[in-house]
């Protein structure tokens, strides 16, 4: 098998001499002579059976060849530095780190943080609340992800962490201004962003056929539990985010119509990563988390 291979100390080169397009500074790099760069590069080609770069006058380009044996070998390296990170991470007690919308972080992982430092005191944790959806192949610094959708991202174990009940609320005050259910259609309604707007299927469940004229949009779920306890709207949020401010009575829910989301949310790792120690760990313990929330909610 590695007599298929090309030199990897002629690659290790070549990815440098490739990056710069320069020879000499390709040699400053990897701290050789310019020399050797040139005879290195010439020994690769000659394994390969093809022209990887193109002299024109002092400039030099990569061939096609070269362009798509760059290619091979960035993609190459960049798996081999992620793997070295992953194999450094284990041995040297590293946190395990989570990217996760800060949503979840704020209204249902930070409540319940305690237990797992109880349980696993020896896995430091790392928190990293993101809006962007990381890929979890090519980013070494994160371990696992907590996503909201419908679990079916492809090459990644998800193990579902919610079941919400989505209920309508405001504060007690605006609360006395609706009688009746019909009321609601002369109220400010809390929406959040597509797809995960939930009101129409709200609205069907309660027998109301409206479109809503007075609307304030907010993307982030703690903004908008933020806006309704500030008498900004009547918001349909999360049950589960919102049983602090409904036992505190900073919020209501407002009659007794509910739906469940057709998103919930999802804790994802790539399923090569799944029996990882602290991985398999903390994927344990939000599994019983999940599980007795379930059974008491």
């Amino acid at each position: 098998m590695t007599k298929s291979l090309p030199s990897l100390t002629a690659v290790r080169i070549f990815e440098a001499a490739a990056r710069l397009q320069n020879f000499t500074r390709a040699a400053d790099e990897v701290h050789i002579t310019q020399g050797a760069v040139s005879k290195q590069m010439k020994i690769l080609e000659q394994q390969l059976g093809c022209q990887l770069f193109i002299r024109c006058g002092p400039k030099l380009s990569l061939s096609d060849a070269g362009k798509e044996f760059q290619t091979v070998v960035e993609e190459s390296l960049s798996i081999i530095r992620r793997g070295t990170d992953r194999i450094r991470n284990r041995t040297n007690n590293a946190p395990l780190t989570v990217s996760l919308l800060p949503s979840f972080a704020h209204n249902w992982l930070l409540p319940n943080l305690a237990l797992f430092e109880q349980q696993h005191p020896d896995i430091p944790l790392r928190l990293a609340p993101s809006y962007r959806v990381v890929n979890l192949d090519m980013e070494s610094d994160i371990d696992v992800a907590i996503r909201l959708g419908r679990g079916d991202w492809p090459n990644l174990h998800s193990l579902q962490v919610s079941e919400d009940e989505l209920i309508t609320v405001c504060t007690p005050k605006l609360a006395n201004e609706i009688k009746s259910i019909n009321d609601i259609k002369k109220q400010r309604l809390i929406v959040d962003s597509s797809p995960y707007d939930e009101w129409h299927r709200w609205k069907a469940k309660a027998g109301l056929n409206y479109t809503a004229k007075d609307c304030v949009y907010l993307d982030d779920v703690s903004l908008q539990i933020s806006a309704a306890v500030e008498g900004k709207g009547v918001c349909l949020c999360r049950k589960s985010f919102v049983e602090s401010h409904l036992a505190q009575k900073n919020l209501v829910q407002l009659f007794n119509v509910s739906i469940y989301s057709n998103f919930n949310f999802y804790l994802v790792c790539p399923a090569s990563r799944l029996h990882e120690p602290k991985i398999e760990a903390f994927h344990q313990w939000i599994k019983s988390i999940s599980n007795s929330t379930a059974s008491t909610g």
